[in-house]
């Protein structure tokens, strides 16, 4: 990685990201979002699908990338598996979890997208 370098989502599918991945903006169809880590990330990935209608009640829960007994976004801030901790934050009535590390964020901002048949939102990350 390159500091300073934007990347498509798209093409940080196929890249393994650390912990020297850190945002600093977030750009969905060209509308630019300045961060300063992941859980900012997040925060306005899901407030960008709610503004524009993207995602609703009625879709969650959404199970993260993984699969297993843990949810990404829910309507109460707790997992399938209420034994599993998560660090939950809260956008309008959307609870999701931001306790992943960089790769696991950029996991479930793809399965997201699938999971939501969403294919006509441009999303690119400089760092």
């Amino acid at each position: 990685m390159t500091y300073g370098a934007q990347y498509s989502i798209e093409q940080l599918k196929s890249r393994e990201l650390d912990k020297h991945w850190i945002p600093s903006i977030l750009i969905m169809n060209g509308k630019k979002y300045f961060v300063d880590n992941w859980t900012e990330l997040i925060g306005e990935f899901i407030n960008f699908l709610i503004v524009y209608k993207r995602i609703n009640m009625s879709d969650l829960p959404i199970y993260n990338y993984a699969m297993r007994s843990k949810y990404f976004i829910n309507s109460i801030d707790q997992h399938e598996d209420k034994s599993k901790d998560g660090q939950w934050q809260k956008i309008a009535g959307f609870y999701f979890d931001t306790k992943y590390n960089a790769d696991g964020h950029k996991k479930n901002i793809v399965h997201t997208i699938d999971v939501l048949d969403i294919n006509d939102i441009e999303i690119e990350i400089k760092f």
